[in-house]
């Protein structure tokens, strides 16, 4: 059973930032106020399940700015 309360989702948000920044675990948690080995199980978690690399939107700009079309 756990002991802590579950990761919300803008806090996985920033987990997948920060791992998107190459920050690592012990950062991530210091941020977050969390323990470096919650997160570490949360960054496993989301390495499994295919979903590290969801970045929210405004991070992906830089993606998309390749990508899409410029206007003008």
């Amino acid at each position: 059973m756990a002991r802590a309360r579950y990761f919300n989702d803008f806090e996985r948000d920033l987990i997948r930032v920060g791992v998107a920044l190459d920050k690592n675990a012990a950062e991530i948690a210091r941020a977050l106020g969390r323990t470096d080995t919650g997160v570490r199980q949360q960054i496993r978690a989301m390495r499994e399940a295919g979903t590290i690399g969801n970045l929210p939107l405004p991070f992906r700009f830089e993606e998309l700015a390749g990508v899409a079309p410029r206007n003008g």
